[in-house]
């Protein structure tokens, strides 16, 4: 019995010591938590804006036949350039060079008519001095003379015109640049009223439009006025639709005289040089406009 008692006092003591030690012992420290670091860094910056704009053609023709004719020739491809002058269609002609053979006609015949007047009034005027015909012929021969006159010169226009009307046979292009989609095929009749034929844009140089808040308008304007020729540079570039930036700069040459009423906002155009022909007319951007020079600023990754 005594051997017992013994072993579960032993038991005991064994336990309270046990809960001693944990009631005593201290929590464990939590895991170190990760911190990034990142260096700042000193580097050039340029103050600068940025607007969504969009790309327009210096020149936008829509070409069509001044005459009517059937369409005897197409002389360019579509989506291709053409050059200041390149004729793109030719009409049949032969209707209108022998309108030309028959006005040269006319004007051969006018102009033997005002010879035999003249010859007529020559005579004339020696038979009156001599008194052997009356004044009244004279007068009917000097009126013959001027109708020949004038004959003459209704044939010369007439002759003129002929010539016009068979030079707008040659359809040429007025400006250089794309050509677009032809709306006529050869063989079929166009005129005046056939509406457009093809359409040309020019591709170098290009616009490029953009709106700004009338507000900043104001400020900029303010700002020119105070700071006069130390107000700073504004140098235009473009981001393109696949992330890059345009390797020419661009001027802005316009900003519009009036303010839409609907944005409360101003119109502005750059120009820029195109000789590549990367920038396409309707090409939504993002033009970039850096104000004066680079500054040194510390940064660090957004």
């Amino acid at each position: 019995m005594q051997r017992f008692l013994v072993a579960g006092s032993v038991a005991v003591s064994l336990v309270l010591s046990a809960c001693g030690e944990q009631q005593t012992s201290e929590p464990a420290a939590p895991p170190p938590v990760p911190v990034t670091v990142t260096p700042v860094t000193k580097t050039a910056i340029v103050r600068r804006v940025d607007h969504v704009a969009q790309v327009v053609a210096v020149e936008d023709v829509a070409v069509r036949a001044r005459v009517q004719g059937f369409i005897a020739v197409r002389n360019y491809n579509e989506g291709e350039p053409v050059q200041k002058d390149q004729v793109l269609f030719l009409l049949d002609q032969a209707p209108y060079e022998a309108e030309v053979a028959r006005a040269e006609s006319e004007l051969a015949r006018a102009k033997a008519e005002l010879t035999r007047a003249e010859l007529a009034i020559g005579r004339t005027r020696k038979l009156r001095a001599t008194d052997t015909v009356s004044q009244a012929r004279l007068d009917d021969h000097i009126a013959d003379e001027l109708a020949a006159i004038a004959n003459v010169a209704a044939a010369e226009a007439a002759l003129r015109r002929a010539k016009i009307d068979l030079a707008y046979t040659e359809i040429k292009a007025p400006v250089a640049g794309r050509a677009g989609r032809s709306k006529y095929s050869l063989g079929d009749l166009v005129g005046p009223d056939s509406g457009e034929l093809v359409r040309l844009v020019s591709i170098d140089p290009v616009y490029v439009y953009w709106t700004v808040r009338e507000e900043i308008l104001l400020r900029v304007r303010k700002l020119e006025k105070e700071m006069g020729d130390a107000f700073p540079e504004i140098r235009p570039k473009l981001l393109l639709p696949d992330g890059e930036i345009y390797e020419h700069y661009g001027e802005i040459d316009f900003v519009d005289v009036g303010v839409d009423e609907r944005t409360g906002s101003q119109s502005a155009r750059a120009v820029f040089p195109n000789p590549d022909g990367f920038l396409v007319p309707g090409q939504y951007v993002n033009i970039i406009l850096e104000v004066g020079e680079a500054e040194d600023a510390l940064v660090i990754p957004q």
